[in-house]
């Protein structure tokens, strides 16, 4: 189920929109932490299907992370168009969701994985949301002492 919250006194960001920006990012920034606590980002591909991020994902750190601490933050890379996911993540599973999957990356990304494939089945994560926000604001050179920060903004809480 999906709540939404006002992330500021700024117009709405419509959920459409955020999940328009999610499903055609092409570059995530998973955020995992490692046991010491260090935060360890790393850009992975991925899929936004059926509320919930599938990311490919083949560095050992996240996976050693999310083993100890399965709670992440997902960045996507417009510094103007911000959108940050922060969720639950664990390995993907299920053949039915791979195939979704596969057809959905293998399009947007021209791959040609299958779904059997070792690097889909045992190198997928999936982020479940706890809330995703959403603002957008101007670059740097068009900033003022007196202008409004977000000029829209968005807060979706996931249950």
């Amino acid at each position: 189920m999906r709540l939404w919250g006002r992330a500021s006194g700024a117009p709405a960001i419509a959920w459409a929109d955020a999940e328009a920006r999610l499903a055609a990012t092409e570059e995530y920034w998973l955020v995992s932490v490692r046991s010491d606590g260090t935060p360890t980002p790393r850009p992975v591909w991925g899929v936004w299907l059926d509320e919930r991020l599938l990311l490919s994902v083949g560095s050992t750190s996240h996976w050693r992370g999310i083993g100890t601490n399965p709670e992440v933050s997902v960045h996507l890379g417009d510094a103007l168009a911000v959108l940050i996911l922060e969720g639950r993540a664990r390995k993907a599973a299920g053949e039915e969701l791979f195939e979704q999957y596969v057809e959905i990356y293998n399009s947007k990304y021209s791959w040609n994985f299958d779904a059997a494939n070792p690097m889909v089945v045992d190198g997928t994560i999936e982020v479940l949301p706890s809330v995703v926000l959403a603002w957008n604001t101007v670059p740097v050179a068009e900033c003022s002492p007196d202008m409004e920060f977000p000029n829209s903004a968005g807060r979706w809480t996931f249950r």
